[in-house]
């Protein structure tokens, strides 16, 4: 899986933040941090943030 932020669209509310069971996501100096060793990829974060800035995608296997 994929984090996937939109700077553009993010407003450094927290709100993800606030939710993250695993200590995943921070914002630091208006930056959002992502510890992808941390997340347990439950996308709270994705379904709380109210633009819709976190988007978390799967990726496909690749075929052989």
């Amino acid at each position: 899986m994929i984090f996937n932020i939109d700077i553009d669209k993010c407003l450094f509310c927290g709100t993800c933040v606030g939710i993250c069971p695993s200590f995943a996501v921070l914002i630091k100096n208006d930056r959002v941090v992502f510890f992808d060793d941390k997340c347990r990829w439950c996308k709270l974060c994705e379904g709380i943030c109210p633009i819709r800035a976190i988007n978390i995608i799967e990726k496909k296997r690749e075929e052989k």
